[in-house]
């Protein structure tokens, strides 16, 4: 359901079509979507469950972020966090960007290019997407921590978000 157009490699679909010359296919990407987006009750209490082991693993990576402390030991506290409330991660397992020149968006550097880690230092601002599972649902959390000093441009951005997010609450509600 997250790829709209559909995930089929061309020999799978070559031999499909090599056996089944006459059939006819119809494309039914969005009736499952709209299939799998609707949750029972207890899918929901599943859910929930998954979304509190995320939020333990958020509060692992605050905990975890401190001046000196490694990429390898913030990426740990959350993986355990996430693994200790008998949750696992999927792939991408664990996004995380760090300090002001990572710009982009993807699993830490070191995890297949291997290197050193990166220490936290003053001024960093850390991302990170987590996606624990718990009974084959998954959550999905975003953490950003800024490192004090905090630049002007990123309290702002703070600030914005922060009033898009209660504006979402509030309209939810």
């Amino acid at each position: 359901p997250g790829c709209p157009e559909g995930i089929v490699p061309y020999p799978m679909w070559k031999t499909l079509l090599d056996a089944l010359p006459d059939a006819r296919f119809q494309d039914v990407t969005w009736p499952l979507r709209e299939l799998m987006i609707e949750k029972s009750e207890e899918e929901l209490v599943v859910l929930r469950h998954c979304g509190r082991i995320g939020e333990l693993a958020c509060q692992a990576m605050l905990d975890a972020v401190k001046l000196g402390a490694t990429e390898y030991a913030v990426y740990a506290a959350i993986q355990d966090a996430i693994h200790r409330n008998g949750a696992m991660a999927r792939d991408p397992f664990l996004i995380m960007t760090w300090g002001r020149d990572d710009l982009g968006w993807f699993e830490p550097a070191w995890t297949w290019q291997g290197g050193p880690p990166r220490k936290v230092e003053p001024g960093d601002v850390i991302m990170a997407e987590l996606f624990p599972s718990y009974a084959g649902l998954e959550t999905q959390q975003q953490m950003c921590i800024a490192v004090a000093p905090v630049e002007p441009s990123v309290e702002a951005l703070a600030s914005v978000a922060r009033e898009c997010y209660e504006a979402g609450i509030t309209t939810l509600k």
